[in-house]
């Protein structure tokens, strides 16, 4: 077993744990094999060399994570009740900010919710006051067209798409009254700040 490092007659330095090569310097910079490792509170990858725009409250990239959550249809008053062979998603968390897919198939609907229509489980809380957006790429669960919508918390409000309407705000009470769920695929992307 071999836990060394060497320095190279080229100038270069090798780092060597149980006989395996784990970093090495070069010219212009380092190769690592294998990945690097943060313990540390805070720590990171720090840009701190590059240029700075106004706001700027960090150049550490902190965080990276990929994993998988799962959906639920809900409702603010009454959740429906519904049979779902699939109702799951993937994520990537780079730093603040979190990527997501979504996708629900329904086999069967006993009964519709009532309130705001809701999906909720995704991975991580959003930050207070800045409320993520999506897109729903396939839609036919329910009755109305519904293409986007906005996540807040850990829940996203599809929003129907209706004349002069913003992309990220809830439609009016009769609007999501009319959404009637049936079974069908529904599928959907968004970001958002943690």
């Amino acid at each position: 077993t071999k836990t060394a490092i060497w320095c190279n007659s080229g100038a270069s330095t090798d780092l060597f744990y149980n006989n395996s090569k784990k970093l090495e310097t070069l010219t212009d910079g380092v190769r690592v094999t294998d990945y690097l490792k943060f313990t540390g509170a805070n720590c990171g990858i720090d840009f701190g060399s590059t240029s700075n725009v106004g706001g700027m409250s960090s150049e550490v990239l902190d965080d990276y994570e990929e994993g998988t959550f799962s959906v639920a249809i809900a409702g603010s008053s009454s959740n429906p009740s519904y049979t779902a062979s699939h109702a799951a998603g993937t994520y990537t968390k780079i730093g603040n900010r979190v990527l997501w897919n979504l996708q629900i198939i329904l086999t069967a609907v006993a009964s519709q919710g009532s309130g705001n229509v809701q999906i909720t489980g995704l991975p991580f809380s959003s930050a207070a006051g800045y409320a993520g957006v999506c897109t729903f790429t396939y839609n036919d669960i329910w009755s109305k067209n519904v293409r986007t919508g906005w996540a807040s918390g850990t829940t996203v409000f599809p929003s129907p798409n209706q004349t002069n309407q913003h992309a990220c705000s809830w439609s009016s009470s009769a609007g999501e009254a009319n959404l009637q769920l049936s079974t069908g695929y529904f599928t959907a992307a968004g970001q958002y700040q943690i």
